[in-house]
Order: C-alpha cells, then sequence, then structure tokens
C-alpha cells in the first residue's frame, strides 16, 4: 500500500516537474508572453521633456511689464496618509489630518477654510485646480513640517503676469497655450508651450520662446527613475527677455487720456503715437475704440494694434508734404503768391454743373505764401502747389516718406495703408491727396513722416524693442539707429519746420502756442462720406494733430488721431490738438523728462533736479533745502548714501506744488561697501551691481525680486555669492 502511494507521489511530482519545465521553456525560450519587449521596453531611456520659460517684456526704463509664472495642480491621496500614519504609529486620526491640511491651505494661500474641509471629505480630493509655485512650494514645505505625505502635485502650465493688466494691452497682445503631441515616448507626450497670437508676443515669439530641453529617463514599475550610465539630455534654454522703448508710465497716461477723450468726442477710434525723431524709437503706442473700455485686458491683448493696423485719411496733415516736393524740385517759390479764392479746376471732359469746387475751411481775401498755405491750412493753396509737382514727383515723394508700403521692424498686423498707383489715379486724385484725401495711412506711418521732418531729412526705421538679453544679462541683440533714406535737401526740410512752427504762431494753431518749450506741428481734418447714411451727403470726419517739440531741438514726435468723432469735435483744432497739449504737458513735467532746462528756465517756476546719487541723506538735504523745494526722504540714518532719487537728476518741474523724494535703501556701516538691498527691484539692478563688484550672482526665477540669500547691508567681501530669487 505504501509502495503504490509512493509511486503515485512519484509519478506526480515528475509530471508537475516537467509540465513546470515546460512552462520556463514557454516563458524563457518561446517568450509567449512577450516579456523580452516589455523588459527592453523598460529597460530603455525615454525622453523627458523639459519645458522653457517664456522671457519677460521690460519698457525703457527697465520697469518690468510681463512675466512667467508655473502653475501646479495640488491633490490629496487620503488612502496615502492612512497608511502612513498606520506604518509609522502616528496617532493622529485621519480627521485630524484634514482639519490640519485645512488650516494650512487657508493660512497659506487664502481659500475658505469649509470649501478645502468638503473637498476633503470627496473620494479624490484636488485642493487646488492651478496656484503659482511659489504657493506650491511653501506648502508643500508646511505639509512636510507638519509630517502629512500624500500630497500629489503637476505642472499645468504656464501664464503671463501682468504688473499692471490695462497698460498697452493691444502693443503687448495675447497668447495662446500650444500641445505638441510626441511620438514614440511614454513621458511628458507633449511640449508644452505658450505662444504669441498678437501684438509684441507674436511679433518677437521666436526670442521669447526659448528652446525646449529633455532627458533620457529609466523608470521602474512605480514610476521611479533608475540611475544608469550613458544617459543623454539636452539643456532647456529659457526664453530671452525684451526691454521695449516705450514708457509705461507715459503710455498709461495717454491711453487713460484717449479713453476719456473718446468718450467726450464720441469717437469711434483715438490713437496717439509718440516718437523720438533722432533715433526712431517708439515712446507710446496707444489706441483705444470706443467699446474698449466695456472690455477686459485679457480680451484687448488678443484684439489689434490701431496704430501700426487702422487705416485714416490723414486730411491736412499731408500739406507739408506737397510742399516739400514741390520746393525740393525747384518747381515753386514759397515767395510767390497764390490766389487761395474758391477754385474750380479743369478736368477733362467735366460737364458745367458737375464742376468740382475746392474751398478752404479758413478762407482769406487775399493771395498767399507757401508758409502761408500751411499755417492756415489753405486746400485751394496747396491743390495749385500740386500741379506744379505733378504725379509723378508726388508719387515717387510719398513712397520716398514710406507712404504705400510697410517697414521691417516686427509689428504684428502692420499694414502699409493705401497709395494707389499712377496708373489708377483719377482726375480728382492728384489735388485730393495734395490735402489728404483719397490716401489712407497708418498712425504709425504718419509719426514716422513727421520724424523725418524733425529731425531734419532722415526716413528712420521704427524701434519697439530696445535690446534682447537672457536671464545672466548677456544681451542678445541691441536696436540702433537704422536711416533708410534721406527725403529730401536739408535746406528744404529746415524751411518747412519754419512753415510748421508758424501754424502756432499766427495759423491753425494759435490758441495752444506754448512759449517756453516752443512747438511745430499741422491741424488736418479729413471727410469721407458716410457709410451709415448712403445716398444722403451725411458725413463722417477724421481729426488729426501731427506736430514735435521743442521747435529747436525736436526730441519727440506726437501724432493724435480722432476716427469719426461727434461733429462739433470734427475739426483737429477742437479734439487732436488740445488732446496733442495734453500728451505733451504729460512728457514735460515727467519725471523721466529729458528737455533741455534751456527750453524752461524762462519760467521762474522752473527748477532742474540735481544729482543727489552718492551723497549722504545729510548732504542731499542740505542741497534740496538750500532750493527751496518740499521734499520727503528716511532720515533715520543720515549718514547713509542716496541711491535712489525722484526726479532723476536733471529733469525740470515746477517747483511749487511738487515734493521730491530720496532716500537709502544701503545700511550705513562706518562708510564700508555693503550689499544692497534688492528686494522689489528689476533683477537688472542686481545683475548691474553684483558685475561691477565681481560678485557672483546665480538666479532663481524671473521678474521682481523677492528674496536674496545675503542679507543687505553685509559688507563685501572677496569671493561672495550671491542668490537671487524671483517672482
Amino acid at each position: 500500500m505504501n509502495g503504490t502511494r509512493y509511486n503515485f507521489l512519484l509519478i506526480l511530482f515528475f509530471l508537475v516537474a516537467v509540465l513546470w519545465l515546460a512552462q520556463l521553456f514557454s516563458i524563457q525560450v518561446m517568450d509567449v508572453y512577450k516579456l523580452k519587449r516589455l523588459r527592453l521596453q523598460r529597460n530603455s531611456p525615454v525622453k523627458e521633456f523639459i519645458n522653457p520659460v517664456r522671457g519677460s517684456i521690460y519698457d525703457r526704463n527697465d520697469e518690468l511689464l510681463v512675466t512667467t509664472e508655473k502653475f501646479f495642480q495640488v491633490d490629496i491621496d487620503l488612502n496615502a496618509i492612512e497608511k502612513y500614519l498606520a506604518r509609522n504609529g502616528d496617532k493622529r486620526t485621519i480627521a485630524e489630518v484634514k482639519d490640519k491640511i485645512a488650516n494650512l491651505c487657508t493660512n497659506i494661500t487664502g481659500a475658505n477654510y469649509q470649501t478645502i474641509k468638503d473637498k476633503l471629505n470627496s473620494p479624490s480630493p484636488i485642493l487646488f485646480y492651478s496656484i503659482d509655485e511659489m504657493t506650491k512650494d511653501e506648502l508643500i514645505s508646511s505639509f512636510k513640517r507638519n509630517k502629512i505625505n500624500g500630497y500629489i502635485t503637476e505642472f499645468i502650465g504656464y501664464k503671463r503676469k501682468y504688473t499692471a493688466e490695462d497698460i498697452a494691452p493691444r502693443l503687448i497682445g495675447g497668447l495662446k497655450e500650444n500641445r505638441e503631441k510626441i511620438s514614440g515616448t511614454r513621458i511628458n507626450k507633449s511640449k508644452y508651450s505658450i505662444e504669441g497670437i498678437t501684438g509684441i508676443e507674436a511679433s518677437y515669439n521666436d526670442d521669447l520662446s526659448g528652446e525646449f530641453g529633455w532627458k533620457e529617463v529609466i523608470k521602474d514599475a512605480n514610476g521611479n527613475n533608475i540611475p544608469a550610465l550613458g544617459l543623454q539630455n539636452q539643456i532647456v534654454v529659457d526664453g530671452y527677455n525684451l526691454q521695449l522703448t516705450i514708457d509705461s508710465e507715459l503710455q498709461h497716461q495717454v491711453e487713460k487720456i484717449l479713453r476719456d477723450k473718446v468718450d467726450e468726442y464720441d469717437a469711434e477710434v483715438g490713437m496717439c503715437t509718440v516718437m523720438d525723431p533722432k533715433t526712431g524709437e517708439i515712446i507710446v503706442m496707444a489706441g483705444i475704440s470706443k467699446e474698449d473700455k466695456s472690455l477686459q485686458a485679457a480680451l484687448l491683448r488678443s484684439y489689434g494694434n490701431l496704430p501700426v493696423s487702422y487705416k485714416f485719411e490723414p486730411g491736412s496733415t499731408f500739406k507739408p508734404f506737397t510742399m516739400l516736393g514741390a520746393m525740393d524740385n525747384s518747381v515753386y517759390n514759397p515767395l510767390d503768391k497764390i490766389d487761395c479764392r474758391a477754385y474750380y479746376p479743369n478736368y477733362t471732359g467735366q460737364k458745367k454743373n458737375k464742376e468740382r469746387k475746392i474751398t478752404d475751411d479758413h478762407p482769406v481775401d487775399y493771395p498767399l505764401t507757401g508758409e502761408e498755405i500751411i499755417a492756415f491750412s489753405s486746400n485751394v493753396g496747396i491743390a495749385k502747389i500740386a500741379e506744379k509737382l505733378g504725379e509723378e514727383k508726388f508719387y515717387q515723394l510719398l513712397r520716398k516718406m514710406g507712404f504705400g508700403q510697410t517697414v521691417s521692424t516686427k509689428f504684428y498686423g502692420l499694414t502699409k495703408g493705401q497709395l494707389s498707383p499712377i496708373s489708377q489715379w483719377t482726375q480728382f486724385s492728384l489735388h485730393s491727396i495734395s490735402f489728404g484725401q483719397e490716401i489712407g495711412v497708418t498712425q504709425l506711418q504718419l509719426a514716422n513722416a513727421y520724424s523725418a521732418i524733425a529731425n531734419g531729412g532722415e526716413l528712420l526705421n521704427p524701434i519697439i524693442v530696445k535690446k534682447v538679453f537672457d536671464n545672466n544679462g548677456n544681451i542678445v541683440h541691441t536696436s540702433q539707429k537704422e536711416v533708410l533714406r534721406r527725403i529730401a535737401k536739408k535746406s528744404t526740410v529746415e524751411d518747412i519746420k519754419k512753415y510748421l512752427e508758424k501754424v502756432f504762431d499766427y495759423g491753425t494753431g494759435k490758441n495752444f502756442q506754448n512759449e517756453i518749450i516752443g512747438l511745430a506741428g499741422k491741424t488736418g481734418t479729413a471727410e469721407v462720406k458716410s457709410s451709415k447714411t448712403r445716398g444722403t451727403d451725411k458725413w463722417e470726419y477724421t481729426a488729426t494733430f501731427a506736430g514735435y517739440l521743442p521747435k529747436d531741438d525736436p526730441q519727440y514726435v506726437i501724432v493724435v488721431t480722432f476716427d469719426k468723432p461727434a461733429r462739433k469735435y470734427r475739426f483737429a483744432a477742437t479734439s487732436a490738438l488740445p488732446t496733442f497739449k495734453e500728451v505733451y504737458e504729460k512728457i514735460l513735467y515727467s519725471e523721466k523728462s529729458n528737455l533741455n532746462f534751456n527750453y524752461t528756465v524762462r519760467n521762474s517756476d522752473m527748477i532742474e533736479m540735481p544729482a543727489l546719487e552718492g551723497l549722504t541723506i545729510a548732504d542731499a538735504e542740505k542741497k534740496i533745502k538750500a532750493l527751496g523745494v518740499e521734499y520727503i526722504t528716511n532720515s533715520e540714518d543720515p549718514g547713509a548714501k542716496v541711491n535712489q532719487q525722484y526726479p532723476a537728476a536733471g529733469v525740470i518741474f515746477k517747483k511749487d506744488g511738487n515734493k521730491v523724494l530720496f532716500y537709502s535703501t544701503l545700511t550705513h556701516n562706518n562708510n564700508e561697501d555693503v550689499l544692497p538691498d534688492f528686494r522689489k527691484s528689476p533683477i537688472r539692478r542686481a545683475i548691474d551691481y553684483c558685475n561691477k563688484n565681481n560678485i557672483k550672482m546665480s538666479t532663481k526665477g524671473q521678474g521682481l525680486i523677492y528674496d536674496q540669500s545675503i542679507a543687505p547691508g553685509t559688507k563685501l567681501t572677496e569671493n561672495m555669492e550671491l542668490v537671487i530669487k524671483c517672482r
């Protein structure tokens, strides 16, 4: 009996062994479960993509306008927390841990306590769908300090952060999220970025975007990285930063003026462009439509930049160009007087009862010289001068001045306006274009043309980006003045400049003269048949003023346009010119104004701000008191050296009713050099200081500085290494 049982067990064991061997053979040799492929796949490195951070945008004064923040989702795994408590003998209950989590979230993020508690009572709690990186790091650190595990953070994407939502939204432009699917990868299956779709964001997208990085990784079954040799990587390159030529403070002030004026004048559109005629730099580029006040800045960033895309008839602001062409081609002597009474041109085939009549809005009953034709804005006079110039020479001049074509500067939505070839001109065209009708221009074109007159005849390539630089302050590209061509002889241009001054001396702008600074420019009113009242005699108007200051040494060209204002504001002298006055006054009294003292010293109420930086607080106080100017300063440490002052040295301002500010962010330490307080400053300030003082510096993040590894006031030493944190 025992032998039979023994034999049975032996046979059974033998059969199991055979089956086991067969199974091993099928697995290891035949590979029926395809385990070899899975093993190779698991042990083969795959690429994990690293997304670059989009570059920041600054204004001409290094004021931060736009930066980029990372955003994350934060989840809680309650099962993981329960296992942790049991595994570590933690006596806390899950309810107590939930309460602690809710309190931490409320204290750090400001979230509602009960809302967090409600989320924690759901099956799969998501605490936050989108929080910034700094808040996320602070929250996770607090979880770790309180021994709370089970948190899960996931990168969601980037968001642009604006230091002021309503500054230049149309100019800066908008973005969209872009996720590019990558085939053949198992980790990070998409490249994530934000991409410019309008404005500066679109025009300079390649500079701002950066380059993706990647690294090869091998993961275990739990998703953890396995150390391995020979893994490759590509360093991520963050986007470059842009410094615009825009003065953000002045831009903001001008946009506010335009919003108010568009409302007051009931205009469809209001625009203002301010340029430096010596360099081509654009200091303000603002465009407001009637609907803008009811729209959020985020939506406006997806709209067009009006000064480069909106086409309008320039009206009489075009007359100086006609005069310039006639004088430069020696077909008209400006001392010759022209009869400027109502004019009936003799067009071929014109019927007597269909005669075209050219008249003036400001008629005079005596012949006018060239200077008077510009000052009084005579349509008749300029039409007769255009006849002397002729179509071909006039057309070539307009092309030379940039009309009917675009510039090479990157402007999203840039249009070339409308200047038909001569072959498409009618009998009316020469006369109409001579006083700014039957032609379409953009405000950028008009501002650039007036800049050419202001600077003596050089048409420049407009500049909107001053420089491109990386996060370490290394300059990638700097914009330089670029002369496209000369528009006319310098002597001719100087004569035209004198005529533009007469507009304020006794012409259409005489009520707006500023004898201290000196102004020059031209009013313009264009009229077209209303598209809303077809078949009637209703008209719509465009009011424009183009001018510059100071007249003796032009530093600012300002063009103001209102399209389709209410009828009583249709003349430039009642809308565009008063707005021009408000804009130049903002410039004149700005802290950053670089207008020469000689232009404003004639006014006894004006004073030039002295240089205070480098003086002690005590010495600076003595200097300001001697001038009799009110001031504000931090006098806790009178021996500390001034390193901030407003207005800047050399700025001209009114003595009465204004206060100056000077202070020190440095700690006085027996006159020894100490490290400044960089907090709340642009990163550029820290970079410049560290380079000057041979301090090794590294940065984390972008934007304004919020922390520094070495305390302010620390004495400078050799081999000092500073870590700056920004957000």
